[in-house]
């Protein structure tokens, strides 16, 4: 089972990554003991970077949506006319926490519901850090 979903590995995880992982130029095994039970861990450096690539690109394509959103609200509230129904915060906000949910990025991205505006923030560091 995938460890890194689960809360309760998380201090073996990390002490895993930080004494092996950080530095593996190939697939490494590890294992512990947790709660009396025989716990194996396996770290794949090629297919940890595949799948980080991976997700930076379905990140940065929410990105894309939540700024062209707020775009087209901000260019209503301005006057702009589009075609179709007239974007609402609330409606948009929803758009993108489902398109959040589909990209089965919910534990990174955090969508705040009830705020009374969309405004997509910029990251700071790493684009996964921020809201909605």
């Amino acid at each position: 089972m995938p460890g890194r979903r689960y809360g309760e590995f998380a201090d073996s995880l990390r002490d895993f990554q930080d004494r092996t992982c950080a530095s593996a130029q190939e697939e490494v095994i590890g294992e512990t003991s947790w709660q009396g039970l025989r716990l194996v861990m396996a770290h794949n450096p090629t297919v940890a970077a595949e799948l980080t690539a991976t997700r930076d690109h379905q990140i940065q394509d929410l990105e894309l949506k939540a700024h062209g959103w707020a775009g087209r609200l901000d260019g209503q509230d301005a006057g702009t006319r589009y075609r179709g129904h007239k974007l609402a915060d609330g409606g948009v906000m929803a758009r993108f926490h489902q398109a959040v949910s589909e990209a089965k990025l919910s534990r990174i991205i955090k969508v705040d519901l009830g705020s009374p505006l969309f405004t997509p923030m910029t990251s700071m560091k790493k684009p996964s850090l921020w809201r909605a």
